[in-house]
């Protein structure tokens, strides 16, 4: 299916933060961050929100929407080690970090939290599992790998299923990712990774 990449405004309120909003100068001359992009399947909707007033905060993320899709797999943007993630399943749940190999870092938030019903749907029930067998902290991860799947967890409830992907500095200031997505969507894509509905629960 062919992607589609629009600016639309969208509001949707995330945590709060005291690090400022920043543009780096190790980004490139066109502002670029080399990234495979975060969504490998699916129609998608690029919102660049960044810096866009919140509630008391500012975004300090872009907004993939998904168009009412949960599932969809979450692959990582470059290749490093998972750093934080809130993985309580049933509460502080779906959201990580990878710390990439060069310093940086990208944040995959509003994973799914939602268990998957035999017909393949997903119910709201907030017991689900977000993210693939094996992905934990300080698990090595390579750029295109599976590590999680779109969802509405937090405060996504009443937005829709979608992934807020931040891009972060070595030093943990969050940079506009936008450019860098729309990059990273015009390059040769991964093969895909199959993904079957037992990879979208959680293996004990």
């Amino acid at each position: 299916m062919r992607r589609r990449l629009s600016v639309a405004a969208l509001v949707v309120a995330l945590g709060v933060s005291t690090l400022p909003l920043t543009v780096s100068a190790d980004m490139g001359p066109n502002g670029v961050y080399p990234m495979v992009f975060p969504i490998q399947s699916g129609v998608y909707n690029i919102t660049d929100s960044f810096g866009d007033p919140r509630n008391g905060h500012t975004h300090e993320g872009v907004d993939i929407m998904t168009y009412g899709v949960k599932g969809l797999p979450v692959v990582a943007a470059a290749g490093g080690t998972v750093g934080w993630m809130a993985a309580q399943q049933g509460g502080n749940c779906c959201a990580m970090q990878i710390e990439h190999d060069d310093g940086w870092a990208t944040r995959y938030i509003h994973l799914n939290n939602d268990t998957l019903n035999p017909d393949g749907s997903y119910s709201d029930d907030g017991q689900g599992w977000g993210f693939a067998p094996g992905i934990g902290p300080g698990v090595r991860v390579e750029a295109g790998q599976v590590i999680a799947f779109v969802g509405d967890s937090g405060n996504a409830e009443n937005v829709g299923p979608h992934l807020h992907f931040e891009l972060r500095t070595p030093e943990g200031a969050p940079v506009d990712p936008y450019l860098s997505l729309k990059a990273a969507v015009s390059q040769s894509e991964l093969p895909l990774q199959r993904v079957t509905p037992e990879l979208r629960l959680k293996v004990s």
